[in-house]
């Protein structure tokens, strides 16, 4: 319990001092069939499709860390949730950085465990929260499952829009209309190729701790398609 006060005290201390060099951006960005048509010069400014999906996902790679720090505590015996919850601190200050250098408002406010601020998600952020917690506190083996089931979730949401965006009155009409799919902008095509490399490790991860308890090659997804899940995890 103590070792899990220290880590969410570290990530309010991260909050106030400001993430930097967060995430180490590996790849090149690659080239992309749609998106914006900017010729060989990549724009200095984001367009509202790239913003609403950086703020998006901003709150998405918080709600990850939330709930595994959450589910850690409950936990302390599955050794995964402090490991990828140290890897979502991360994501999440990537995100951040990345808004700040474009000049973009972090809608995270308070960095507190379970508190979303953003105006136009954290209701829904929220919600999931609790939904995703509630799910997780009824076993060990639900939690794993839950863990898993963030990671499908994030890596569609990166690579696509995500509902909650289509469903708003934004002019975002089309699930190709943000996200990795859409942006030609160097800086976020190298920080998607990033958190979706996250991603996928981490369901890896939580599929062999499930895969411990109920057989090998047990695992459907519960998100993504399976041939898509299988493919990620090697099968």
């Amino acid at each position: 319990m103590t070792l899990r006060l220290t880590q969410i005290t570290s990530y309010l201390l991260v909050a106030a001092l400001g993430c930097s060099a967060s995430l180490a951006l590996a790849e090149k960005p690659q080239n992309q069939k749609k998106g914006k048509t900017t010729g060989s010069a990549i724009s200095k400014n984001l367009d509202t499709n790239e913003k609403t999906h950086l703020i998006y996902m901003r709150e998405e790679e918080k709600l990850a860390r939330d709930v595994y720090v959450t589910l850690g505590t409950q936990y302390p015996n599955k050794k995964i949730f402090g490991i990828i919850d140290d890897s979502e601190q991360r994501h999440t200050c990537a995100v951040c950085d990345m808004l700040k250098k474009y000049g973009v408002d972090d809608p995270s406010t308070n960095d507190n465990v379970g508190v979303f601020t953003g105006e136009a998600f954290g209701p829904y952020f929220t919600e999931r929260y609790r939904a995703l917690v509630q799910r997780g506190s009824t076993s060990a083996m639900e939690a794993l499952m839950v863990g898993a089931l963030i990671e499908e979730m994030d890596m569609d949401d990166i690579v696509y829009c995500p509902k909650e965006i289509l469903e708003q009155d934004n002019g975002i009409d089309d699930k190709d209309d943000c996200g990795k799919a859409y942006t030609d902008n160097p800086d976020i095509q190298q920080l998607y190729t990033s958190l979706l490399k996250g991603s996928e490790n981490h369901l890896r991860a939580f599929v062999r701790n499930i895969e411990r308890i109920q057989g090998e090659g047990t695992y459907v997804a519960q998100y993504l398609p399976q041939v898509q899940v299988n493919e990620i995890l090697g099968r």
